[in-house]
């Protein structure tokens, strides 16, 4: 893709489609221009990894000189170091919706308790894959390639729970792995809701059996027909505002905060993340946010030996209603 918005760009100004350092400066000076006009503007996220494409091309093909690897590489370098600078929108995001992965659960549980009390049988079907796709999928953010998971195959009933072993499709992976996750009894009942539907409890076993047969998909529309690989993201987004994509941002920051270097280590595993750099990614945002409080936190206990009760409390008050305001 990245090649051929390339040579796009190069025809566009009358050049030759190549690797050189003069087509690549023209394509990225094109490409910098559509996304300045973009409503939130540059993305150096977006920069880097159509640089960082374009080199991997370049250095395992072998068809470029020198020269131009060597541009292409600074290019890169550049883009990184901007990049470091930079939010990526899933951290804004999240902190414009005030997510968390216990808000998302909260929602989900409320979710089902809504399904519950509806009369139309097509409602509380569309209800129960919305609240499993919340109560899941916040626990286990799986990439969205990956998310569509189907029973007795990548979804299956092993020794008393559900169990998720599907491949993680990454980029650059030549040979997808497995992630494999055994559900605990709190996050299975979400897969236990779809699969129930109307019928009593008594008959969750029998239907846990059937399901684990049917080879079909855990969400399907009220009709039994297949959704579109779209569905489960655009559940997600409907029902909490944030992207798909966020799942995985959502753990690691909370897990960090809340449980240190052990929280670190399960977001991880469930994320299917290897490198501690990605984790280090994901948990700037948040951190920086906690950081901001306790300096505030912190001034405004120095204050409050030479303000006056009233002044302080209303200062108090203000911030309060600025992060509610925000949320």
């Amino acid at each position: 893709m990245k090649l051929c918005q390339l040579a796009w760009s190069a025809r566009k100004a009358g050049l030759a489609p190549d690797l050189t350092e003069e087509v690549v400066r023209q394509y990225l000076e094109d490409l910098e221009t559509r996304l300045r006009a973009r409503p939130r503007g540059i993305r150096w996220a977006t920069l880097r990894a159509t640089v960082e494409e374009l080199y991997r091309f370049a250095r395992y093909t072998g068809v470029t000189s020198q020269d131009d690897r060597r541009y292409l590489m600074k290019r890169l370098s550049r883009y990184e170091f901007f990049e470091r600078g930079q939010d990526a929108l899933k951290f804004t995001a999240l902190l414009e919706t005030g997510n968390t992965t216990l808000g998302v659960l909260q929602k989900a549980d409320d979710i089902l308790e809504q399904a519950s009390q509806e009369e139309s049988p097509e409602a509380r079907h569309r209800l129960r894959n919305a609240g499993a796709i919340l109560g899941l999928y916040s626990i286990v953010p799986l990439r969205n390639a990956d998310a569509h998971l189907i029973l007795g195959e990548t979804l299956l009933w092993e020794s008393g729970t559900w169990v998720i072993d599907t491949p993680i499709r990454k980029t650059m992976a030549h040979s997808p792995e497995h992630l494999v996750v055994p559900l605990e009894p709190e996050f299975s009942r979400y897969v236990d809701a779809v699969v129930r539907g109307d019928f009593d409890d008594q008959h969750l076993p029998e239907l846990r059996a059937r399901a684990a047969r049917s080879g079909r998909p855990l969400f399907i529309h009220p009709d039994g027909s297949r959704p579109s690989p779209t569905y489960i993201p655009r559940v997600f987004k409907e029902r909490t505002g944030n992207s798909f994509t966020t799942t995985r941002t959502m753990l690691h920051t909370d897990q960090a905060i809340n449980r240190g270097e052990a929280g670190t280590t399960d977001a991880m595993a469930m994320c299917h993340h290897k490198s501690p750099k990605i984790a280090q990614k994901y948990q700037e945002q948040r951190i920086r946010r906690v950081a901001i409080n306790r300096v505030q936190d912190a001034a405004a206990a120095r204050r409050a030996g030479v303000m006056s009760p009233d002044l302080l409390a209303a200062l108090r008050s203000l911030r309060t209603d600025e992060e509610e305001g925000q949320e």
